[in-house]
């Protein structure tokens, strides 16, 4: 293609057991592959396929063993999900591992006018190991159907997997976890292309493909799986072109070639290395106003010196592509049109990224509660409830927003530690907010209500509020800051040491626990549970000694990658004053002292902290408080206090 240049007591419990997802994603559980009972099966002529239950990532999966030497393709389908809304997510996500014969895998999508959509995995059959998909609404192509052409989210009728050949042969493929997912955040966060399909379109949709001058020096575009960075696939081009000429790699935006919105990002970023080091190349960035030879561009070395042979992230400010409107984005290219004028460079992980909130922002919802139990996979039980100790029941109800599920509970004995679960098969990360909130509402005795969230490690944190339970049936709203949770129990990690430190990246559990107050009986519902987030935090404080703080890049990641290896706390005073920062676990340990010194008013300063503790080794993954303190010369002092966490 030509470029467009170039274009305690008694207590009951409701049981969360959230999925794992990157960033402040959420997921809902559409199938957790555990029985392949739902599945029917389909093949070509001359193939065959058998389906069964094995070990999966978590629980059961669901395994295709299949023959297709003879056939085209083979598949499994599901079409009970009785109209399901998936319009929450914006993306599906799934694993999948198998053996044999290298063939693609096909996810299949219907809605309820018949609409079917798809997008093909490239020879991703034969993968060993349990590999994440995330595949969004976006990058789904019109297979076939006679609707709308468009893919109804809030009413989908039926899911498929198939194996489609391409070496053809023989093998087994295991899937698992079928999500709704929740992938990018308008003006957060905007997955452009990370190649992890083997082939395109992008994940915005858009097609992609090689450019030259009139067609003749197109490079050699490949998906590599053996020089990634992150996923499965990188992107690599090998380009070879004549002195005065050019070569290169475009890719739309949107499937229709049309414009996209990107007011609201400030960066682009992406990774790259070379094959050799010091290959060089321009990136463009087109809107729909621009013609053949207008495009903004910029050159890559500028913001990292060299390409080399390692991985290096590069970030590029949109306002540097000088005259782009941003509302109207339509292609991104890659172009080489300067010495040397061959050589092989991979890609990966291509995003637009915006500056995020500063405080409280985008709400993530981890469930709306919305679902009965039987359908949403939630399920009940009390410590010995069939001999009478505990009753309860959990029902459906009218929530304050939608549907919402209501614990019905009954003490039946005196002061003895029984109990009751409402669990589910979840899990979560949610590095990088700051609070969980939820809306309740409850009749009967008043008794306390205790919010517990547990990680991987079995580490468990608890914040209870008294005597709470009876609302007269007012909704209520409960914000529980992340600070204000206490060590309820100690986990253990993978080596055998002792866990205390809350693991916000793999959260296994949060539940609700109703311990008993004045006893008795009476009903709980929960509704619309959520998490804050908070990306940058910054805090202005007026008139206050410290008068300003902003702590960039939270939480942060001191893995030696050069990025976000040390937490930065930029701070403003109103006067003269000796700073002292403090860093605790949430067990209030104290971590790391940091004496600042005298700093001057109205010039910003910083303290680093390079998530080491007084002895200089480096601190767990978890959260953390900071404490920073001021004290003037006339002995006023001002603290500010807030999270921070650690994530490697």
């Amino acid at each position: 293609m030509q470029r467009a240049r170039k274009i305690v007591k008694n207590w009951f419990v409701i049981f969360f057991l959230p999925c794992i997802l990157a960033g402040l994603s959420f997921a809902e559980v559409l199938d957790g592959m555990d029985s392949s009972a739902n599945w029917s099966v389909e093949t070509d002529s001359g193939a065959s396929l058998s389906t069964s239950t094995v070990s999966g990532l978590t629980g059961n999966a669901v395994r295709l063993d299949y023959d297709i030497d003879s056939g085209g393709w083979v598949a499994i389908n599901r079409e009970d999900f009785a109209n399901v809304d998936i319009s929450s997510g914006d993306a599906i996500r799934f694993y999948h591992k198998g053996a044999g014969d290298s063939n693609h895998i096909k996810f299949q999508i219907s809605d309820i006018d018949g609409d079917v959509f798809e997008r093909k995995l490239a020879n991703l059959s034969n993968i060993s190991t349990w590999t994440e998909a995330i595949l969004t609404f976006d990058s789904l192509s019109h297979w076939k159907g006679t609707g709308d052409g468009t893919l109804d989210r809030g009413n989908i009728s039926k899911i498929g997997f198939a194996v489609n050949v391409s070496n053809g042969g023989s093998g087994k493929v295991a899937i698992d976890r079928l999500e709704s997912y929740q992938l990018n955040t308008p003006s957060v966060s905007l997955l452009f292309d990370n190649f992890n399909c083997g082939t395109p379109p992008n994940d915005v949709g858009g097609n992609a493909g090689a450019m030259s001058s009139n067609g003749n020096y197109d490079p050699d575009i490949t998906y590599d799986s053996a020089n990634v960075k992150e996923g499965v696939y990188a992107l690599s081009i090998t380009y070879d072109f004549p002195s005065g000429q050019w070569s290169g790699y475009w890719s739309f935006i949107r499937s229709d070639e049309s414009g996209y919105d990107l007011s609201g990002y400030q960066n682009l970023e992406f990774w790259v290395k070379g094959a050799a080091g010091g290959e060089k190349f321009k990136v463009e960035i087109a809107d729909t106003g621009d013609t053949p030879g207008t495009e903004p561009e910029v050159e890559v070395t500028s913001y990292i010196g060299s390409v080399t042979t390692a991985y290096q992230e590069v970030t590029i400010p949109l306002a540097d592509f000088a005259g782009l409107d941003t509302s109207g984005v339509r292609q991104v290219n890659v172009v080489f049109d300067q010495t040397p004028r061959a050589g092989k460079v991979y890609i990966d992980n291509i995003r637009f990224v915006g500056p995020g909130s500063s405080s409280e922002a985008a709400i993530s919802v981890l469930d709306k509660m919305d679902e009965p139990a039987p359908i949403s996979g939630w399920q009940n039980y009390g410590c010995d409830e069939d001999k009478g100790v505990t009753t309860t029941s959990l029902d459906t109800v009218s929530g304050q927003d939608g549907k919402a599920l209501q614990l019905t509970y009954k003490f039946n004995r005196g002061d003895i530690d029984d109990w009751t679960v409402m669990e589910r098969d979840w899990g979560r990360n949610i590095a990088g907010s700051d609070s969980l909130r939820f809306k309740y509402k409850g009749t009967g005795s008043d008794n306390n209500l205790e919010l517990r969230v547990m990680d991987k490690n079995g580490t468990i944190f608890s914040k209870k509020i008294y005597e709470v339970t009876n609302t007269g049936g007012e909704w209520k709203t409960a914000t529980i800051p992340y600070e204000e949770l206490s060590l309820h129990k100690s986990g253990t990690y993978s080596n055998g040491d002792i866990a205390d430190l809350l693991d916000l990246t793999k959260i296994a559990g949060i539940s609700f626990v109703v311990s008993k107050g004045d006893g008795g009986s009476g009903t709980l519902v929960i509704d619309q549970l959520e998490v804050l987030k908070v990306d940058d935090f910054r805090k202005g404080r007026g008139d206050s000694l410290i008068r300003s703080i902003v702590v960039p890049d939270n939480p942060i990641s001191p893995n030696n990658d050069g990025i976000k290896d040390r937490a930065s706390f930029k701070f403003t005073l109103a006067r003269y004053a000796n700073i002292t920062l403090k860093i605790y676990d949430l067990a209030g340990n104290l971590v790391r002292k940091i004496d600042g010194g005298e700093k001057e008013p109205d010039v910003e300063h910083t303290i680093y902290w390079y998530a080491r503790d007084n002895s200089e080794n480096l601190v767990r993954n978890g959260l953390y408080l900071y404490l920073l303190e001021a004290e003037d010369l006339d002995k006023k002092t001002d603290q500010v206090k807030h999270v921070i966490g650690v994530i490697r």
